[in-house]
């Protein structure tokens, strides 16, 4: 496999060394650097570890003993580096080794799962191991180099080996300043599902793509989709809030390769869940007197002129809402307030055989404000129910007085829409791919009643998205 990145000026710090499992074919006997600086890792052991899609549906290593890889680093003198490594080991409590620079015939500078390796010898910074994707980050300086040759050891450190999952190592003979650190954060956060503390997320052209000093209330789970190809990035689908829910690009796939739903470059879609998370419930208080049980309070922040086009989907696990129904509230200002003429409620596409619930054809910030937020409520509802209503109705029970009868359905490539509103309105229509693309489009204006017909020639799930001055629905055909 070869990765390609983007080969116009950029504006962030190019790495010394780069080790990406993505980048690893199996047919690979080294774990060649991307940097370009010619720094391949060796296996120790003489043969390339099992590979996995186990970080965040990316390719990663399956480390254990003695299956570390080496770096000769003859022509490398520098007094400083900066190195970033993700990484999940399998125990929480056993120290693990993560990487070691020898420094000259007796000084190694270092991190494992506990402690740094410096000069003077070793620092505890902690006892326990995240026992989920982690992203680590040390800079250190020293004194000297002798001419003995360096040698970088990545998967274990001073002896002590690593047990786990191993998918990038990243490393600087510099310093970083503090946007370069944010930029390449960002990077392996957004790839590897990773929750960054207090930060603010950077892309390689320093554009802000998840802005924690304007809602730091949403910060207990962030997470999302995105393409940056100057860094190399182009995450599809990922795991948010301890794996609870799966957010995507088009439809879920095995692994984020093998979803080949397309996105612009420099455009993202990032989610960030309040403390709460998917496990508490509140109460979601409506201007008109309704109240709903709700949890997974999020707020949708986008970046690029195309993500309103993207038909993306979220993946729940049913066993999360007892015997209820979930419904996501969008609320398109963005505030949280999820005023009534600005929220919809979007219903499930289908529970699969796994129980799971699943959410197609969502689409984000559909009026360019470049946020939503969302929640998702638990109510007794119609599970035949399917597609998007508008909250803006006094009717509790979520029905509506207008109706749409699709015939025949299923058909041949030929149909007939018929609506009847129950006040004039004008109406678009849009036929559209299982995937969000538009492949057809009827228009009325100022009546009660239309009736539509079309045809389609490739067989297949058609979505029949129907905009009113009241209401937004969706069938499928």
């Amino acid at each position: 496999m070869a990765l390609v990145f983007s080969t116009i000026a950029q504006s962030f710090v190019s790495p010394t060394i780069w080790l990406r499992a993505d980048s690893v074919d199996v047919t690979d006997t080294l774990w060649h650097d991307m940097s370009g600086n010619g720094y391949d890792a060796v296996p120790k052991s003489h043969a390339m570890p099992p590979m996995s899609f186990g970080m965040n549906f990316n390719r990663c290593f399956e480390i254990s003993d003695d299956n570390a890889f080496e770096i000769v680093l003859e022509n490398l003198m520098t007094r400083k580096a900066d190195a970033l490594i993700v990484y999940e080991t399998t125990d929480s409590v056993v120290e693990n080794g993560l990487w070691a620079f020898r420094v000259d015939s007796a000084s190694r500078i270092g991190l494992t799962t506990h402690r740094i390796l410096n000069q003077r010898g070793r620092i505890t910074y902690d006892t326990l191991n995240r026992n989920c994707a982690a992203i680590n980050y040390l800079a250190q300086s020293w004194n000297s180099t002798d001419s003995c040759g360096h040698f970088l050891s990545v998967g274990e450190a001073d002896s002590i080996p690593f047990s786990g999952r191993l998918s990038e190592y990243v490393f600087f003979n510099q310093h970083l300043d503090d946007t370069a650190v944010a930029q390449w954060f960002t990077y392996l956060a957004i790839k590897y599902g990773v929750t960054l503390y207090k930060s603010n997320y950077l892309d390689s052209k320093k554009q802000c793509v998840w802005n924690y000093s304007v809602q730091p209330d949403y910060s207990f789970s962030i997470a999302g989709i995105g393409r940056d190809s100057a860094m190399g990035l182009y995450q599809k689908q990922t795991f948010c809030c301890n794996r609870d829910i799966i957010f995507g690009l088009g439809a879920l796939a095995d692994n984020n390769e093998d979803n080949h739903s397309v996105m612009a470059d420099g455009d993202f879609v990032i989610i960030g869940m309040d403390s709460n998370g998917t496990r508490y419930h509140s109460t979601l208080y409506l201007s008109d007197g309704r109240e709903f049980s709700a949890t997974s309070r999020s707020l949708v922040q986008v970046t690029g002129s195309n993500t309103s086009q993207y038909s993306t989907f979220i993946r729940l696990d049913a066993a999360l809402f007892d015997n209820a129904t979930p419904v996501i509230a969008i609320d398109r200002s963005g505030s949280g307030e999820y005023p009534l003429d600005q929220t919809e409620l979007v219903y499930p596409d289908v529970t699969d055989s796994n129980g799971y619930i699943i959410f197609s054809n969502l689409h984000w910030d559909t009026d360019g404000n470049g946020t939503d937020a969302f929640c998702i409520i638990e109510e007794p509802i119609d599970t035949t129910a399917y597609g998007t209503r508008s909250l803006a109705s006094n009717d509790n029970d979520f029905q509506s007085s207008n109706s749409y009868l699709l015939t025949p359905n299923p058909n041949a490539g030929r149909y007939t829409l018929e609506i009847s509103l129950s006040e004039c309105s004008d109406v678009t229509v849009n036929v559209c791919t299982a995937d969000g693309k538009v492949v057809g489009t009827h228009q009325g204006k100022g009546r009660s009643q239309y009736v539509f017909e079309g045809s389609q020639r490739t067989p297949g799930l058609y979505l029949i998205d129907i905009k009113s001055t009241d209401e937004h629905k969706i069938l499928k055909m």
